[in-house]
């Protein structure tokens, strides 16, 4: 089975449409696995267009808090 070509951080700024977002939205919106869509996150942390804006934690839920991402400006910039 053939690769798929890498995502780019200007691939995570045109995908997202709201302000804030998971990484299980992200991944629904590229259509890969969220570890594929946590990579490609890390790299466009990295390259400053995203950054982890809150760890929200459900009531009542166990598990790990869901980690809520937000465009940066430069990320804006990518997505027009």
């Amino acid at each position: 089975m053939p690769k798929k070509a890498a995502i780019s951080t200007a691939d995570v700024a045109t995908t997202v449409k709201t302000d804030t977002f998971t990484v299980s939205e992200l991944a629904t919106g590229l259509r890969r696995s969220v570890s594929t869509a946590t990579k490609a996150l890390e790299k466009a942390i990295e390259d400053g267009a995203v950054k982890l804006t809150s760890e929200v934690r459900k009531t009542g839920t166990r598990g790990r808090p869901s980690k809520l991402f937000t465009l940066t400006a430069k990320g804006k910039k990518l997505a027009a």
